[in-house]
């Protein structure tokens, strides 16, 4: 067996290692156990209820949302994108100032948009 080097227990050359749990300072039984306690800690009632189930519905709509907004994604062209923010805009400006020209456009690109689908 050799000896340890300088400032270095025995231990560590056998291959043993002293294990400790210790839990994180700060925590202890009153911690964050579940997501409840965590959004709204001890609150109780009504309102606390209320942002649970407004927390739940979000996170199941997001996820929802997400897997519909990958598979658009996946099928959707750059120049698509672009359409879909000049129609409404051309709509918004065309009738809202008065342009006939911008009405035209957006009307033109509902039809491209119809016919590409």
């Amino acid at each position: 067996m050799s000896t340890p080097a300088p400032g270095r227990s025995p231990r560590r050359l056998r291959g043993t290692t002293a294990t400790r749990v210790e839990a994180p300072a700060g925590t202890g039984n009153s911690g964050p156990t579940n997501i409840r306690t965590r959004i709204v800690g001890a609150r109780t009632g009504v309102l606390a209820d209320f942002v649970v189930a407004v927390v739940r519905f979000l996170t199941i709509a997001g996820a929802a949302a997400a897997r519909v907004g990958s598979r658009v994604a996946a099928v959707v062209t750059p120049l698509g994108w672009v359409m879909l923010g000049v129609i409404p805009a051309a709509f918004a400006f065309g009738y809202g100032l008065g342009w006939i020209e911008l009405v035209v456009v957006g009307w033109a690109g509902v039809v491209l948009v119809v016919i590409a689908a």
